[in-house]
């Protein structure tokens, strides 16, 4: 008989990284699989025939991967581990699994895996994009000394500077997780270079990290080509090219491609989603009998130029449609053609103004001029070749009616020429002004009060044309308190999706962007903060470094039970790589067993003289090992940790801090990763799986969601690394001691709110997070038994919050599944529901459902 047992070992990286200081990093991964030990074993690491401390981490990438024909039953683990040694004169290198399969590598195979130059780099995109007569550039670069960050410079073939070649720089997580936390800076970068037919040719980048410098090329790519249809239609060969000093590739990359909309399921999905959620007929009828007690003449405005006929049609066409019709439609027609002049003119209509301009103005003088000729008491912005909802003036109005507003702003999607389908919704939080600093989440449809709009400037301006409504919506934030800007969640507003449209293609409007840069870097600056626009590598989302002004103490708080290597790990890394370098680590012990623990403890106090060792000798109780933390702590900022966590770069402290110190932030959340690499956490959202619910779980980092990338306001964030001012925990009470282990930081954070603070995520702020690896899942009938007594105690708290809508989420979006998807019609909450609560769930709170007749 055929025997069952299988093993096998495939290394698929390897690389050796030599540091300045005469150390080294040796980074292996692959996929290891034996049937002894399916749920993993035991690796054996030696280096120049002698055992070293490494660590490995699971790598699920590699997980899809099987022998169909050899062991179709077998999942191949996947592997990353590395070893920091304090050596660079390596000979020989061997890696063996559960005993067996040794692979050995030494003499020339081990020298070429050497890289000795201090830089490795790939490029792994390179293409021509005929639109807009850009070449694009992508890849990312690892230098050993990271004290400085990498700088670039595009080169011609002459070695001259490019001088109008733009460069951007972004995290490529995909790289730093196969290098953990190591001391290796790791950049991702993108380089555009307009009219690349004129330059002479091949480019290549000078690299510098303020302290060693190189010069390496950009070699277009010479195999591995694809082509694919883009969204254009047009097809673009696309490549990768490893280019390498020294040593082995790294790993295969991965590579990113405009993938067409058409294929898209939750696309598909949305489309027939909006199609049976938008006003019906009847409720369209009912709306035009309405009569507001304020009626307000909305004027909106419009700047055409060369619009195609047929757009324009469209687009007034969902103006006369509204069910709400005290509105004036004002267009300033900048047209270096006469067809928008000659339409207007056959089609008169006494609602709609309009002027000829003399020449173009821009987009802001424009619209200014469409302004001059608005006589209503509310200023709404509308594109030339976007349309609206029927009902989109009805909500808007209904909404001022509701509450006293300045603005108001709705949800919004995107409508495809090519197929007739709406796609991409943009389903937006309530007013997140962090959000806002970050990105145009309200863009269309916005509404201003015509005094409110004067008041923040009267006019758009032409400084910051391509982003001149982010500028106002910038300016309108700095005159609107927060409580008068309301948002409706409704997708009321398409943006058309057609040729050299930016809702198509991002790249067709570089200038944009930057004018965005320039919008967000004016308000830093009038708000008297000295932040640094720093580069990502998506168009339209920015990323702010705010300032720490006289570097206060933080106090970092890590309760800790045995586990002492995670808690090395932790405080290790965090205090080795740390920029900011004002902190203390207190560490609570609570009811360890293990005597390596103590002596572990005794070694971090020895190593790291910010670190201190203090005792909590009752029960464990989350809430209250946090709180005896605090009263031992000198710091003005608390940063609340757990000891299986581990900071992925230097900036962790500096991130969380420059959020924290702003006026009105009452704590920061960071973004938190699995150690396969997918997010732990990205925020809460309440409500979210019967009380509160991790933001993105599961979730990869290359996913479309904006807020993966950009700071945000939301209701909750874990514990599991939490930054908050002294004041505002004392103020607060600190943590509830009545919840000892789940949603003690949900309720501590809620009160935050209801002092009237914001919490932020900061998505620069990441952490690996191994979940529960020290305290484990609420796996007995006693845990779970506990856990429903925390959902009851916390409903017995939060009766009216637990009832509503999360305003940092969407209602139109899920909350029993995975999040940012669909809300389905019949969802559930499993907790909040009279099989779970009873008669509480009729009684409590001023939100009560209403009790079904009979019951």
């Amino acid at each position: 008989a055929m025997s069952s047992e299988f093993f096998s070992v495939m290394i698929n990286q390897f690389v050796v990284m030599v540091h300045p200081d005469h150390t080294s990093s040796i980074i292996l991964s692959g996929i290891a699989a034996d049937s002894a030990t399916p749920d993993g074993g035991v690796f054996d690491l030696r280096v120049n025939g002698e055992p070293v401390f490494f660590r490995v981490r699971r790598d699920r990438r590699a997980e899809s991967m099987r022998l169909s024909k050899v062991a179709p039953e077998i999942t191949y683990p996947g592997f990353i581990l590395r070893a920091d040694v304090k050596t660079d004169d390596i000979r020989s290198i061997s890696l063996s699994y559960n005993g067996k399969g040794e692979k050995s590598f030494s003499g020339d195979v081990l020298e070429k895996a050497i890289n000795r130059t201090g830089l490795d780099y790939l490029v792994d995109t390179y293409f021509y994009q005929k639109s807009t007569d850009l070449l694009i550039i992508q890849g990312w670069m690892i230098a050993t000394d990271h004290s400085d960050p990498l700088s670039i410079t595009v080169l011609d073939a002459d070695g001259k500077e490019v001088e109008d070649a733009k460069v951007k720089y972004s995290p490529r997580f995909d790289v730093a997780r196969s290098f953990f936390a190591g001391m290796e800076r790791v950049c991702g970068f993108h380089i555009y270079i307009e009219h690349p037919q004129t330059r002479k040719k091949p480019f290549s980048m000078h690299v510098t990290n303020g302290i060693q410098e190189w010069t390496v090329p950009l070699r277009e790519p010479l195999s591995a080509f694809m082509r694919l249809r883009n969204i254009n239609g047009r097809k673009i060969q696309r490549g990768i090219e490893y280019l390498r000093i020294n040593g082995l590739r790294p790993f295969l990359s991965k590579i990113k491609f405009h993938i067409s909309h058409k294929g898209s399921p939750f696309n598909d999905e949305y489309n027939q989603w909006f199609l049976a959620h938008r006003a019906t007929k009847e409720q369209l009828d009912a709306q035009r009998k309405v009569k507001f007690d304020y009626s307000p003449k909305i004027s909106l405005i419009v700047a055409a130029y060369n619009t195609p006929i047929d757009l324009l049609e469209k687009m007034i066409d969902s103006v006369r449609e509204q069910t709400y019709d005290n509105w004036e439609l004002c267009i300033a027609d900048g047209s270096t053609n006469d067809s928008v002049q000659n339409w207007l003119e056959s089609h008169p209509d006494p609602k709609i103004k309009w002027t000829r301009l003399s020449g173009n103005l821009g987009i802001s003088g424009n619209m200014n001029a469409a302004a001059d000729l608005a006589t209503g008491e509310c200023i709404s912005l509308y594109d030339h070749d976007d349309f609206l909802e029927p009902d989109c003036l009805y909500e808007v109005v209904k909404m001022f009616n509701e509450g006293d507003y300045d603005f108001i702003y709705t949800d919004e999607d995107k409508f495809e020429d090519s197929t007739g389908r709406y796609v991409g919704p943009n389903f937006k939080p309530d007013f997140s002004p962090a959000l806002l600093r970050s990105t145009n989440y309200i863009c269309h449809f916005l509404t201003i009060k015509k005094d409110i709009y004067d008041k923040a400037g009267g006019s758009l301006r032409s400084e910051y044309d391509g982003a001149q409504d982010y500028d106002l919506v910038l300016r309108l934030m700095d005159t609107c308190p927060p409580e008068r800007i309301g948002h409706i969640a409704r997708i009321l507003y398409h943006w058309r999706m057609h040729a050299g449209s930016t809702a198509l293609d991002s790249e067709s409007k570089l200038w944009a962007y930057e004018a965005g840069e320039r919008a967000i870097a004016d308000w830093a600056s009038r708000n008297n903060l000295e932040v640094k626009v720093l580069d990502t590598d998506v168009y339209g989302q920015y990323h702010l470094k705010y300032p720490t002004p006289g570097d206060p103490l933080i106090s970092v708080i890590i309760p800790n039970k045995d586990h002492i290597n995670d808690l090395n790990i932790c405080v290790d890394v965090l205090c080795r790589r740390s920029k900011y370098k004002n902190f203390e680590v207190i560490v609570v012990e609570n009811n360890s067993t293990d005597p390596k623990t103590f002596e572990g403890y005794k070694e971090l106090e020895a190593l790291y003289d910010n670190v201190r060792v203090i005792e909590w000798q009752h029960p464990f109780n989350y809430s209250a090992i946090n709180n005896f933390g605090v009263k031992h702590a000198k710091g003005d900022y608390l940063l609340f940790l757990n000891n299986d966590t581990e900071a992925m770069d230097e900036y962790l402290l500096d991130e969380m801090l420059g959020q924290a110190m702003l006026p009105g932030v009452g704590a920061v959340g960071a973004k938190l990763y699995y150690e396969d690499g997918t997010i732990q956490h990205n925020g809460v959202i309440i409500g979210h799986s019967g009380v509160a619910g991790h933001a993105m779980i599961g979730q990869s980092e290359g996913a479309d969601n904006y807020r993966i990338r950009t700071l945000y306001d939301v209701s909750a964030a874990t514990a599991a690394c939490l930054m908050v001012p002294r004041t505002v925990f004392d103020e607060v009470g600190g943590f509830n001691e009545d919840l000892a282990v789940a949603y003690n930081d949900i309720d501590f954070c809620l009160r935050i709110r209801k002092a009237g603070y914001w919490i932020v995520q900061n998505p620069f702020a990441m952490m690996y997070h191994y979940e529960s690896q020290t305290r484990g899942y609420e796996d007995s009938a006693e845990k779970k038994a506990r856990f429903e007594s925390e959902v009851r105690r916390m409903y017995s708290l939060w009766p009216d919050e637990l009832r509503s809508e999360d305003p940092f989420y969407n209602k139109n979006l899920d909350l029993t599944s995975i999040t940012y998807q669909l809300r389905k019609d019949n969802e559930v909450n499993p907790y909040i529901n009279p099989d779970f609560l009873g008669e509480d769930y009729y009684t409590a709170g001023t939100i009560r459902p209403k009790r079904p007749e009979g019951k």
